[in-house]
């Protein structure tokens, strides 16, 4: 079976087209352009910002990209599973922290399943999506600091010169961007997920984040939902943006 897959594969190449198995068909299109997008911006560095047990740490390597990834995740269940997925990779360095707007300590809830832990309290909106999933099993304190804080050590670290900034946080991208004021133009892109029907109480909405990326220094460059089975709701979208100046330079091309 493996001998005909590889068959078909490179008879697929060979006329321009790719093969992949049907149950990843409604992510294709965004697995594609993100390949692509990082094909363009040629980050040395991800900084991979509420990485939960690692599910983005594998894509990234799945996909191809060797450099640096740094991935932080303040719940220490999760913590000790990302852990175990980073720890036979030299370049994957994992920190049992947050990032947000300020450094300290705030309560972190834990949810019933992990993936929506925040420190944002789940909608109380009837009807809201995943209801059974996102409900608060625990709260507890967890240590956050700024991307202004740390990113000067961690550039000493690991030299990297053109880091890219992804954030899953459940509600509290805008607040890594707030923290991250002096040392956002240093990064190439960003990717966050974003609401579109909120599932979590003040979480910030789709033209908030936007206008915040904008203001940041970052254009809009794609938008897919984050649950493309659910064709009849959008729910949330991962948002990629680019540094508005490499935006302006590839347009001029």
């Amino acid at each position: 079976m493996k001998f005909k897959r590889r068959l078909a594969e490179a008879a697929a190449d060979s006329i321009g087209c790719c093969i992949f198995p049907k149950v990843e068909a409604p992510i294709w299109p965004e697995q594609y352009f993100a390949g692509r997008l990082l094909e363009r911006l040629r980050p040395d560095c991800v900084f991979d910002v509420g990485a939960n047990v690692g599910q983005y740490g594998r894509s990234l390597r799945a996909s191809g990209f060797r450099g640096t990834l740094i991935s932080f995740e303040p719940n220490p269940v999760a913590f000790e599973q990302l852990k175990l997925a980073a720890s036979s990779d030299p370049a994957w360095h994992c920190y049992p922290l947050a990032l947000g707007a300020s450094a300290g300590k705030l309560p972190f809830n834990i949810m019933k399943t992990n993936v929506f832990s925040s420190f944002l309290k789940p909608a109380t909106e009837p009807n809201v999506e995943f209801q059974t999933h996102n409900v608060v099993d625990k709260t507890i304190e967890v240590d956050i600091m700024t991307l202004d804080a740390i990113f000067p050590e961690l550039q000493n670290q690991y030299r990297f010169k053109n880091p890219f900034l992804k954030m899953d946080t459940q509600g509290f991208d805008l607040e890594v961007i707030r923290g991250g004021s002096q040392v956002l133009r240093q990064f190439c892109g960003l990717l966050s997920e974003i609401s579109i029907r909120a599932i979590y109480d003040d979480a910030p909405g789709f033209v908030e984040s936007i206008e915040t990326f904008k203001a940041a220094g970052f254009d809009l460059a794609g938008l897919y939902s984050v649950h493309p089975q659910m064709v009849l709701k959008l729910i949330e979208c991962n948002c990629y943006c680019v540094r508005h100046d490499i935006a302006q330079s590839e347009a001029m091309n």
